[in-house]
């Protein structure tokens, strides 16, 4: 039996891209070890999925808020999320707004007049760290490009793979500050500090992860991501051109071309997006053994119906 990783549906959730993102590393990939099955979760089935021994990971990709998120999933799934990770040896990984679920707390828009804040309860809280956005906003020296702010900043990170990628924070992307830099361990981050202020009026030269993983003693894993890390190659631009258009309002029109591009940018930077992405979904498969080898039997639930691409 195959390896499912899940990845949540819904209403304003942009699940498409990833599941996209995965059958591609499937299929160029061609190894053995990337022979898994996608799943797609929902608001009705998700404590369900959970409890299928061959799940042994999944994506809360980004949404239009992580409060859509949470009112999509409930309180139940939220706990359903932590139990999978901190006691059955799953992972799960949170893109943008699904990001700013992993973490203990948000602090949001101080710079506008609406400032709201969420803590543990509100949150999955998996991660100790405060998600601080929008980002693009947050930063006081010129360390990102705005082709049309605050909608797309282009901001350039490290990874292991390259030194410097090019990579979109869509709509302001996070400002991730782990209460301990310890807690995790970077996928990507920044080469060099930056100036930011983090609401309080303080401001500090400070070097926010951008793609960063926390281990758990039982074997699971919280990977949080302040940007899409599935945003690559030939699905970008009707992505993007989906995001511009899918809008009514004439002002998210306007922004089609300006979508258009940064796509054009990020393709210069394929192959890098690629492999970042591949990263996490080692990350997830990683996972696989501690979650079917601690203490979960096979078919303890009626088989999880996986997706074909």
């Amino acid at each position: 039996m195959n390896p499912k990783i899940f990845v949540l549906t819904g209403q304003t959730i942009n699940s498409e891209a990833v599941i996209d993102a995965l059958s591609r590393v499937k299929k160029q990939e061609d190894d053995p070890a990337y022979a898994f099955d996608i799943v797609a979760a929902h608001k009705n089935n998700l404590v369900d999925i959970l409890q299928d021994s061959a799940v042994v990971a999944g994506i809360i990709p980004g949404s239009d808020s992580s409060q859509n998120i949470r009112d999509q999933i409930k309180k139940t799934g939220l706990e359903a999320l932590r139990a999978f990770v901190k006691n059955d040896g799953g992972a799960l990984a949170g893109f943008c707004a699904g990001g700013y679920l992993m973490s203990r707390k948000i602090t949001y828009g101080a710079c506008f007049p609406l400032k709201h804040q969420r803590s543990s309860d509100d949150n999955l809280g998996l991660i100790d760290a405060t998600s601080y956005g929008p980002l693009s906003h947050l930063v006081l020296d010129y360390a990102f490009k705005h082709p049309e702010k605050p909608y797309i900043s282009l901001a350039q990170v490290q990874t292991k793979h390259h030194e410097k990628l090019s990579i979109a924070y869509w709509h302001g992307g996070i400002a991730l500050l782990p209460e301990d830099q310890n807690e995790l361990r970077p996928l990507a981050t920044f080469p060099e500090p930056l100036l930011i202020n983090t609401h309080d009026d303080i401001c500090a030269k400070i070097a926010p992860i951008t793609i960063g993983v926390k281990d758990f003693p039982q074997g699971g894993k919280a990977i949080i991501s302040a940007v899409h890390p599935e945003v690559f190659g030939d699905y970008l631009e009707p992505y993007t051109r989906h995001m511009a258009l899918q809008k009514e309002n004439s002002h998210y029109r306007a922004l089609q071309e300006p979508y258009r591009a940064t796509a054009e940018i990020l393709k210069e930077n394929q192959e890098g997006l690629y492999c970042l992405f591949k990263d996490i979904v080692d990350e997830l498969l990683d996972c696989g053994k501690a979650r079917r080898f601690n203490g979960l039997q096979a078919n303890k639930t009626p088989e999880t119906p996986v997706l074909t691409r």
